[in-house]
C-alpha cells in the first residue's frame, strides 16, 4: 500500500549510519497507467558526514514533482457520471530504495500529489484520503458541471460516497469507490436544483461530510473558479455576484531619427513597439460561510487556477479572513489576470 505525500512541501527519507558510510536513494518515478521503471529514474547519494552527525536526509519531493502537471483540465460533468479515475499526470507514483554501502535498507512506496502542508503540520505531513475540505459550498442551481471530490485509497477498505437531498432529507444514492484515485461529482445528477449533502464512509465509519447548496442567481453571470487546492487536486468555488473586467495595454516607446534635416512634420517621431495587452477581472463570491476563509487562502496559494476553464493567475496578495460573528455578511473579492497576452505572439 502506497503512502500519500505532497510535492510542494519537503518529503524526507532519512538513513542512519557511521562516519564515511555511503548512503544512496534510488527513485523510481512513473505515472499511471505505466508500471515501475526497470532502472532508477534518479539516484541521490551522500556520505555520513561525521561521528556526531550520523543521519543523512534526502528531500525527494522536487524530483517527483517534475512528473506532475495540470495541462489538460477536465471538468467533471455530473450527468450520468458517478465516478471516474483522476486524470493521468495529475499525480505520480514513486518507489524509493535506500542503500547503506550498497546494501538495501528500506523500500518505500509513495503516491504523490502536488499539494502542501502548513508550517504547523510539521515535517512529512499526513495526507488524508479525502482530498477536499469539509464545509458548506455554493453551486449554481441546475448546472451539471459543479466540480468533484477526489478520494485516494488503495487499501482493501470499502469507501462509499452517499448523496442526500438537502431539501427533502432523503438519501438518493450510494456509490462504492473502485479506482485508487477516484473523482466523484459534488452534486448528484438528480439534485442539481436542490443541492445535496455528501457523506464519505470508510467501512461504515463516517470520514467527511460536505454540503453543496444550490443558489438561484438570475442577475449576474456566475463565474466558475477551478483551482488546485492544498491537497494537490482540483477544487471548485463559484463567484456569484458582480464581476468587473479591465484591459491594460503595455508597449515600449522610442524616438526615431528623422530621415533628413528637412524632416516631414507629419511623420511619427515617437513610435510604440511590442504593443500588447492583458485582460483582468475582479470577482465577488456573494454571501458565503465561515469555512470560505480556508478556501480563499488555498485559492490564493494555488499555482493552477481556471476561470470558466481559462487559465488565470491570482493577483490579490492579501485578504481579510472573515468570520460571521465579526463581519455579519461575508463576501470575498478576488482579482485575477488572464495568463496570456491579448495578441498571440507565441509561435
Amino acid at each position: 500500500m502506497a503512502t500519500a505525500i505532497y510535492t510542494r512541501s519537503p518529503r524526507f527519507i532519512s538513513q542512519v549510519g557511521t562516519i564515511n558510510q555511503d548512503v544512496r536513494v534510488d527513485l523510481f518515478i512513473w505515472n499511471s497507467p505505466d508500471s515501475i521503471p526497470t532502472t532508477a529514474t534518479i539516484s541521490l547519494s551522500k556520505p555520513i558526514p561525521s561521528s556526531v552527525v550520523t543521519t543523512v536526509n534526502f528531500d525527494i519531493s522536487p524530483y517527483i514533482r517534475e512528473y506532475i502537471n495540470f495541462i489538460t483540465f477536465e471538468p467533471m460533468v455530473t450527468t450520468a457520471v458517478y465516478e471516474k479515475e483522476a486524470p493521468v499526470g495529475e499525480y505520480a507514483y514513486c518507489t524509493a530504495k535506500t542503500y547503506l554501502d550498497d546494501v538495501l535498507q528500506t523500500t518505500d512506496e509513495f503516491i504523490a500529489f502536488d499539494g502542501y502542508g502548513y508550517f504547523l503540520d510539521g515535517n512529512n505531513p499526513t495526507v488524508p484520503s479525502v482530498l477536499n475540505d469539509e464545509g458548506t459550498f455554493y453551486i449554481k442551481e441546475g448546472n451539471n458541471s459543479e466540480g468533484s471530490i477526489t478520494i485516494f485509497d488503495d487499501s482493501a477498505d470499502v469507501i462509499t460516497v452517499g448523496y442526500t437531498n438537502l431539501r427533502t432529507g432523503f438519501s438518493v444514492a450510494t456509490i462504492t469507490k473502485t479506482f485508487d484515485v477516484a473523482c466523484f461529482p459534488n452534486v448528484y445528477e438528480t439534485l442539481l436544483e436542490d443541492g445535496n449533502r455528501v457523506d464519505i464512509y470508510r467501512n461504515l465509519t463516517l470520514e467527511k461530510t460536505l454540503y453543496f447548496e444550490a443558489v438561484c442567481e438570475n442577475k449576474f453571470d456566475v463565474i466558475k473558479c477551478d483551482f488546485v487546492n492544498r491537497y494537490g487536486v482540483w477544487d471548485r468555488i463559484n463567484f456569484f455576484k458582480v464581476s468587473k473586467s479591465k484591459f491594460d495595454v503595455n508597449s515600449k516607446e522610442y524616438n526615431l531619427m528623422p530621415s533628413s534635416l528637412d524632416y516631414n512634420v507629419g511623420s511619427n517621431i515617437k513610435q510604440s513597439f511590442n504593443t500588447n495587452g492583458n485582460d483582468s477581472i475582479s470577482c465577488n463570491t456573494g454571501w458565503v460561510n465561515d469555512n470560505y476563509g480556508e478556501v480563499i487562502k488555498q485559492l490564493m496559494l494555488s499555482e493552477e487556477v481556471r476561470l470558466d476553464n481559462v487559465p488565470v493567475k491570482v493577483m490579490s496578495k492579501s485578504t481579510d479572513l472573515k468570520l460571521g460573528i465579526n463581519d455579519k455578511n461575508i463576501n470575498y473579492k478576488i482579482d485575477f489576470a488572464y495568463s496570456f497576452n491579448t495578441l498571440n505572439y507565441i509561435v
